[in-house]
């Protein structure tokens, strides 16, 4: 079976629901032992031959906690193949067969949200995010306060709200996703702790470019600090550098206050000495930052060394 998709050899049956649960289930659990490939495609086989058929109304089966491991296993053999149909289609029949009132739908509908946003940012379809939207929002409104998924489906739908707006400019859609990661910080556990703050930074950063409140671009820095260094990944570092320094130096016009314009400079020094492979862009980002800047800074405190500076990146520039 190794060959083949474990799938396409799915024929006719004459063993149950339950049965066909209780087979894959047992393949699964082998392959967990064994890391056997058979037995992880033979789990797919039973998993794909009862889904198929589908529960009966006196099922005995926990066929939603089975849907999870067959759906792992589905995406693993996706990541192979490069193809996540089949697991999105599976998907689907898996919500079709599960209560509304079942405690784990919610988090159906939100892997079902996340394939979504997944082929929205491969795709760039906009139906595709609002897709994602609409089932975040239905996920979000029947999971209850105290599941141990909610804070995590907030943050993937305001995740897909703030994408939304990016793309479309619509404000609503920003309000929203702010007040999805606020809420998430009211509670938020360590794993999310970083993701959320980062996440609001951004999207209070996004709403004071389009509004000009200065209590949006207070908020913004307050996360920003929060988070800045905590941040492990280079990648992401930088970009949190990038919008830390660009609201300092946005409050700094708004209040004046110089200890904002040191400490955008500084990040935008981070960023150059940071960003060695595009080394050249990020120049022209300090070249035109620092102009910027060491002419303000000089403005302010008639240094000769700002002075200078400022020659000197006027040399550059030309």
């Amino acid at each position: 079976m190794n060959n083949a998709d474990p799938w396409s050899t799915c024929q006719p049956t004459s063993h149950t629901f339950d049965e066909l649960i209780a087979l894959a289930d047992e393949q699964y659990a082998l392959y967990q032992q064994n890391s056997d490939s058979s037995t992880y495609d033979l789990a797919i086989h039973h998993y794909c031959a009862a889904f198929d058929l589908g529960p009966v109304p006196d099922t005995k089966a926990d066929y939603v906690l089975s849907f999870f491991r067959f759906h792992h296993a589905l995406l693993s053999l996706a990541q192979r193949q490069g193809d996540g149909t089949v697991a999105n289609q599976y998907l689907g029949q898996a919500l079709e067969f599960t209560p509304l009132t079942h405690h784990l739908r919610p988090v159906l509908l939100g892997i079902q949200a996340v394939s979504y946003t997944q082929r929205y940012q491969r795709t760039n379809d906009a139906a595709d995010l609002d897709s994602a939207i609409e089932i975040f929002q239905a996920a979000t409104n029947a999971i209850s306060a105290s599941h141990p998924q909610r804070l995590h489906l907030l943050m993937q739908y305001g995740s897909a709200l703030h994408s939304r707006y990016v793309a479309l400019k619509d404000e609503d859609d920003l309000n929203l996703a702010i007040q999805q990661f606020r809420t998430v910080l009211e509670d938020c556990p360590e794993p999310l702790l970083i993701h959320a703050r980062r996440s609001l930074a951004f999207a209070l950063d996004s709403r004071y470019k389009l509004r000009y409140d200065i209590d949006d671009i207070d908020f913004a820095i307050e996360a920003y600090v929060a988070v800045i260094d905590m941040l492990q990944q280079p990648r992401e570092y930088l970009f949190a550098c990038i919008g830390y320094s660009a609201v300092l130096h946005a409050r700094f016009y708004c209040k004046g206050n110089i200890d904002d314009l040191h400490a955008a400079i500084r990040y935008y020094d981070t960023i150059l000495s940071r960003q060695r492979r595009c080394r050249f862009v990020w120049m022209q980002l300090r070249v035109l930052s620092d102009a910027t800047t060491s002419w303000v800074r000089w403005r302010c405190l008639n240094t000769v060394e700002d002075c200078f500076g400022l020659l000197w990146h006027v040399c550059e520039l030309h």
